[in-house]
This record gives C-alpha cells, structure tokens and sequence, in this order.
C-alpha cells in the first residue's frame, strides 16, 4: 500500500509541481507571449533536445508528475527577434502533416487561414495555414501579447487520409455501447457482453460506472427505478443504498456483474481496445470519491490509465474531474444543449478536450462542419441498430459512433435511404394513436407540401394545431422548434424549446427522414 499511496500524493501534487516550474496559467493572465505546442495524437516527443540544440528557451510539460509526449511550450523572447516553429513530436501510427495555429482574440479563438490571417470559428472557413519546422512565427503575435497554440495535424501511415487527430483510438468508426447488446439485450455492461464485442469486431467500448454506497466501483448502469428497467432488476428502495456484497449477487440479464478491479485486468489483456468511461452526471465529493476509486482500482497505471476517455457532462465535472487526476482523453457530451455548443466548443479548446459526444439525431450537417473546423472529433450516440442511420452520420461527418448492435459488416451493407426523401404522413386526434389508425398521405418532402388534416374534436379542448412526430432507430421523437427531433423528456420547460406546433395550410419543411417511412402529425390540445 505504502507505493500505491505514494502514487496517489504525486498524482494530487502533479498540477502544483507543473505551475511551480511552468507558470502557464499566469503567463496566459498576464499577456505573455508564448508557443504552445500540442502533439494532438503524438506518441512521441524530443522538445528538450531540440530546444537545447537550437538555444531556444522551452520545455516539455508534464501531466500527472511524468513528462508527457504531447505537450511543450517555447518563450518568445526580444521583439526583434525571428520565433521559428520547433517540430519535435513523432508517431508511429500517423506521419506529421504541419501546424495549424490559433489564438485568442476578443475571448474567442481564432485560426490561421491562408491569405486571410486570424479568423473565428465558423461553419464555413478557409483553408488553413499549415506551419513547419523551422517557419518564423513572429508576425502572428500582436502589439497586445498573447500566447499562440501550435496544434499538429497528421496523416495515417495505412492509408494516407489527413485526420484532425492522431490518438489511435480516434481511428474506430464504431463504439460498442455498454460492451454492446448481447442476447438481445442493451446496457449490459458485462464481461461476456465485452467478449461477444470483441468476437463482433469492436475495440472501442463504451462503459458505464456506478458506486455503491460502501464504495466499489462496478461496471453497471445503475440501479435508479429507471436504469433498473434497462438492466433488468427488480427496484427496491433499499437499493438507495446498494451495498456490493448485494450486488454481486445479482445478475443483469443472467450475466454476473464486473467490478472495476476485474475490469482493469480484462483490459490489461487486450492491449489494442480503448474505453469511453461514463460515471453519469455527479458532482462535489460523489464524483471525487469514484475519481479515486477509479485510479487504486487501475492500480494507478499510467498506460492503462491512458487508454481511456473520460466523458464530461459539464464545465464543471470536466474541472472537478481535472483538479483531481488530469486525464490524457476527455469528451464533453453536448447532449440536449445543442443551443449552447459554441461556448462547449470554445471550453473544449481552452482545456484540450479532444471529442464532443452529441445525439445522432439532434446532429445537423451546420454543427458537424463547425466541430470539424475546430479540430475536433465527433461522436454521435446511441444507434441501436439501424445500420443505414448509422451511415448517414458518418456520411455527414460524424468519426464515431456509439452503437449497440451496428457492426463494420453491417455498415458495408447499408444503403443511402436517410435525408429529404419522400414519406407518408397520418392524422392523429391524440399521440397515442399509432400510424395504423388512419389512412396515409404522400408527402413529396420538396418543402411545399400542406397539411390539410380534418380538424378533430376533444371535449373540454380546443384544437391548437399539430405536432410532427417520426420514428428513427426505433426511436419515437418529436420536431422542436430548433428544427432538430428530440425525445420527449427534453421538452421539460427549463429551456425555450417546444415542440414544434403546425397549423392546417402551413407548408411542412424539408425533413430528415428514412425514405419511405411514415411521419405522424399528432394533434395539440388547449383546455378550455
């Protein structure tokens, strides 16, 4: 114990150690002009050679209290001065394909374009300025200071394909959702669930962590009423607070649940697969606990350690996870809060956050063109297992996405039948009618189609107008007024979202839908 809890101190130390030597943080409040260098998938580094050699004042950045392979910093000296790029990251997946550079400027980061200078994120933007080895620099930093980021791009050595990242688990088209389905079942998250995975071809997982109230880490979904009903149990309050000894004799559909102890030991087996990590939305002393309980049940194993992405569900999660242990891979989930993703993807940038996890069907063509342009991945969640939708998001620019039962045979297999294709559409006088309750109607999709629905009659209501409602993946959702689909629980009253309300003679937009398939204009209701 006593080199485990030695561990733990210099891991807790880490970030205090790095500020002491390298006062980043106060360099960046002050104004102080600086290179930063960002490997973005390097595996190797040789800045403190090549800073030595050229007599250039800089270092490598350390994570953790061990010097990392992708972070480095250069201090730009006298103003009279040349300040030329230093390359001096390697990978051995990925060969080095230049520099793009950006700055803040205004609170917002900018980019480098060619011919164009410092420009802001947008969903159109230029080419921009790749940078290398031995380029002088100074011109791109202004009268007023600042520090500029040095973000390395790379190309694959298999195939020659550019990629905004190198990470070699960014290089996976699907992730297995909870271990993936097994037997017909979702959220497993079970060992035999991770082994049919493999044997389906995945080696990038998904994995969800709970805590009992005797603090063991175990993978699960949970046991709330409502995650009880996707793995299975029985809900009893006593489960309010579950003890492991209880646990571990229950079975989530017949398979005996994993702790993160064993978890650790099956992954330490198959060095090639990767985790997304999701402990769900905690916070303050809860999320601290599991924070730890995750590190001693890794055995503080740096390489292990590595091989996961830490999902965020908020700024704040994100920074309380960070103070205690800074992971190597982070990913921010976007969820519902689509309305808010310039400012996600501006904090992404600022902490080095290199994914964004967002629904597959809130994802919109403007917002994956966005994403990209800030040179980050996307990963769009859950496909359950409709391999055609799963193909219209990786079509649209999607690199990831999480599935239960979508597989790389599948995907081959898929046809282009998602986008503004012709459909049917059926009048319902209330939304628990099914489509087989009334007679369809051809809808073109061409965006001058009207709706001319009977208008129904409900005692004590008047009729309002009518709500869009389709079916994807299995899925029921909702037409917002956002223009994206959404699942019920997201028109809760604290944003203002609302379903989107069509009246009779009103032309119906152009939509996303799978061709062929049958839309439902259910109708709203006011109380008299």
């Amino acid at each position: 114990m006593g080199a485990l809890t030695d561990i733990w101190k210099r891991s807790r130390k880490a970030k205090h150690v790095q500020r002491a030597h390298v006062p980043i943080d106060q360099w960046i409040e002050e104004g102080k002009p600086f290179v930063l260098y960002l490997g973005n998938g390097a595996d190797g580094i040789c800045y403190k050679q090549l800073f030595e050699e050229r007599r250039l004042k800089g270092a490598e950045l350390c994570r953790n209290g061990e010097r990392g392979s992708d972070e480095a910093y250069q201090e730009v000296v006298e103003s009279s001065c040349p300040v030329p790029v230093v390359q001096g990251f390697t990978s051995t997946e990925a060969e080095f394909a230049g520099f793009w550079a950006r700055k803040k400027k205004d609170g917002r980061w900018h980019w480098y374009i060619k011919g164009a200078g410092f420009c802001p994120l947008t969903e159109q933007m230029e080419e921009k300025q790749l940078f290398w080895d031995g380029d002088d620099i100074r011109a791109l930093f202004s009268e007023e200071g600042g520090y500029l980021v040095l973000q390395a791009q790379w190309r694959r050595r298999t195939t020659g394909k550019a990629v905004r990242n190198g990470y070699p688990m960014l290089s996976h088209t699907l992730q297995a959702h909870a271990f993936g389905a097994f037997e017909g079942h979702t959220y497993c998250n079970t060992l035999a669930a991770y082994q049919n995975g493999v044997q389906n071809g995945y080696r990038y997982f998904e994995v969800d962590l709970s805590y009992t109230a005797d603090r063991r880490l175990v993978c699960c979904h949970g046991w709330t009423e409502s995650a009880c009903k996707n793995v299975g149990f029985a809900y009893s309050e006593r489960f309010l607070h579950m003890r492991y000894r209880w646990l571990k004799k229950m079975k989530v559909y017949g398979q005996e649940i994993m702790d993160v102890r064993q978890f650790y030991r099956e992954m330490k087996k198959r060095p090639q697969d990767t985790f997304e990590i999701d402990f769900h939305e905690v916070y303050g002393e809860d999320l601290k606990r599991r924070i730890h309980a995750l590190l001693k049940d890794f055995a503080y194993d740096t390489e292990a350690l590595e091989r996961l992405v830490i999902q965020a569900y908020s700024m704040q999660m994100y920074q309380e996870i960070d103070a205690i242990y800074h992971f190597k891979h982070y990913q921010y989930l976007v969820g519902d809060k689509t309305y808010r993703l310039d400012e996600i993807l501006e904090f992404c940038l600022d902490h080095n956050i290199g994914i964004v996890a967002m629904r597959g069907s809130m994802t919109a063509p403007e917002m994956v063109r966005k994403i990209q342009n800030a040179g980050l991945y996307l990963m769009c969640y859950t496909v359950k297992q409709d391999a055609d939708f799963a193909k219209y998001l990786l079509d649209m620019g999607a690199d990831t996405i999480c599935t239960d039962s979508v597989t790389a045979e599948a995907l081959l297999g898929a046809s282009d039948c998602f986008g503004p294709y012709p459909f049917s559409v059926v009048y319902l006088s209330n939304a628990k009618q099914g489509p087989q309750d009334t007679e369809p109607h051809a809808c073109p999709n061409d965006g001058e189609w009207r709706i001319a629905g009977d208008t129904p009659e409900k005692e004590g209501c008047v009729f309002a107008g009518w709500n869009l409602r389709v079916t994807i993946d299995g899925s029921r959702l909702w037409y917002g007024t956002d223009g994206l689909y959404h699942a019920g629980r997201d028109f809760n009253g604290k944003t203002e979202l609302a379903k989107r309300l069509f009246l009779n003679g009103e032309r119906l937009p152009v939509l996303l839908v799978k061709e062929g398939m049958t839309a439902e204009l259910a109708a709203a209701w006011k109380k008299l």
